[in-house]
């Protein structure tokens, strides 16, 4: 499964690997240099046991951030990071099962090093798809962006997958029970 299920957003998609080698890795291209505090792995059945978080700024040379050598195939927090680099590669070096490596969402946080001056598009598209006397259902084509959309979520809501897991920056933003004001993140 492609590269780009495990940094789309969707809790029903997912990258994996090749069954049975070692070692085998997964890179994203964060678009440009940037500061990494925090990265999220959220690991399916077909986990690493050993693995490490890498930056690079050439795609070519690897510095280690951080890792893990006792995986147990849940979340991992990568927390506490400070480290620049325009790509992060999760490099798996010890299969946890007979499978490959498979993660569901990788999850990047830091602040981006950018002098990207380009507004995001106007979204397009507003129709009314249904009214009652009083409310009505709205659809339109979202913004886009050559770098990050920004959009309200209410991230501090469980999610379907995990439902007893809450974003750590949302904790930050707005304690156990409120709604996030706003998070980015890249396109």
């Amino acid at each position: 499964m492609a590269g780009q299920f495990a940094v789309d957003g969707r809790s029903d998609t997912r990258w994996a690997g090749a069954p049975g080698l070692d070692p085998q890795w997964l890179t994203v291209d964060l678009g440009g240099a940037a500061e990494v505090h925090q990265v999220l792995v959220h690991w399916e059945a077909a986990y690493a046991s050993q693995y490490k978080v890498q930056l690079s700024t050439d795609g070519t040379s690897w510095t280690d951030i951080s890792g893990r050598t006792s995986g147990d195939g849940d979340t991992d927090t990568h927390g506490g990071l400070n480290a620049t680099g325009r790509y992060l590669r999760i490099l798996g070096t010890q299969r946890a099962t007979e499978w490959g490596y498979s993660i569901w969402e990788l999850e990047v946080f830091g602040v981006r090093n950018s002098n990207d001056t380009t507004p995001p598009s106007a979204p397009t598209g507003l129709q009314v798809t249904g009214t009652t006397a009083n409310s009505a259902s709205l659809t339109w084509s979202p913004s886009t962006d050559n770098i990050a959309v920004t959009a309200a979520w209410p991230c501090c809501k469980p999610a379907k997958r995990w439902p007893n897991w809450c974003h750590p920056s949302c904790l930050e933003r707005c304690g156990r029970s409120g709604e996030c004001q706003q998070q980015s993140w890249p396109r």
